[in-house]
């Protein structure tokens, strides 16, 4: 779950360069690093060049391996029709898709071109969703070519989840909360397979996503699904964190 410069098209959002990924990751011992940027596979060119080059003049670790992948926006496709129609707010909740192969790399190109032809503009910024048929009916020829995972906190289980431990603490009903997590985990096995799909957590000192940890390994036992840790990297390391908290806020001055 890395970001580039690339992930810039339509917001502020990273300060890494594709090959500096590459080599942060190799410095801190990775045995292989992933590009996953917001809608977008442009930065896969650069990552692949810059790799392919250390590659040929032996500055590669063994079995060091590069991947690329696509941090999508998904979301029922009646909910962008409200967004547009009658301009009410939506949540456009981040997912991630990752190429295993040369299939699944050819999956992300035709997974992006339909989330930009079904793009539009919604409260001042360039939407570009992917809808869950959508997303359903292209899988349906590349099942086992590409790995998902359920994404940072804006993901839609990582919201259901912060919503049910709201919900609970207030002594609310959460039957329906539960009913919905249970329908995305089941879209989820089934479009991609238990294999497949991962429950994706992150470090951090955020307490919502301490929540959101916690119940992700409970939810991941109750349904035979495997976890992945990630760091949803937007900079290199706490050295740029500064610079990056700078850039994001640039245009406000």
């Amino acid at each position: 779950h890395n970001h580039s410069h690339f992930s810039n098209f339509r917001l502020r959002d990273s300060t890494n360069k594709p090959e500096e990924i590459i080599d942060e990751a190799i410095k801190k011992g990775a045995t292989g690093v992933c590009l996953t940027d917001h809608e977008t596979l442009a930065g896969a060119v650069e990552f692949f060049d810059y790799y392919n080059n250390l590659k040929i003049n032996n500055k590669l670790p063994d079995g060091f391996k590069v991947g690329i992948g696509n941090e999508i926006y998904l979301i029922e496709e009646e909910s962008a029709i409200l967004a547009k129609e009658q301009n009410e707010t939506i949540k456009f909740h981040h997912f991630l898709l990752l190429a295993k192969n040369q299939r699944g790399w050819e999956f992300l190109k035709k997974q992006t071109s339909q989330a930009w032809s079904n793009s539009f503009f919604h409260r001042g910024m360039e939407r570009v969703p992917t809808y869950y048929e959508e997303l359903k009916q292209l899988m349906k020829d590349y099942k086992g070519d590409v790995v998902a995972s359920s994404a940072c906190l804006g993901g839609h289980l990582p919201q259901l989840i912060l919503q049910l431990d709201s919900d609970e603490k207030q002594g609310l009903d959460v039957k329906n909360t539960k009913i919905e997590i249970h329908k995305y985990i089941s879209y989820m096995k089934e479009v991609f397979g238990e294999e497949d799909f991962y429950l994706e957590l992150q470090p951090s000192h955020n307490e919502e996503q301490k929540i959101v940890n916690k119940r992700l390994l409970s939810i991941a036992k109750s349904y035979n699904l495997k976890c992945i840790v990630s760091t949803d990297a937007h900079y290199l390391n706490k050295d740029q964190a500064v610079f990056h908290e700078k850039y994001l806020t640039a245009q406000e001055g």
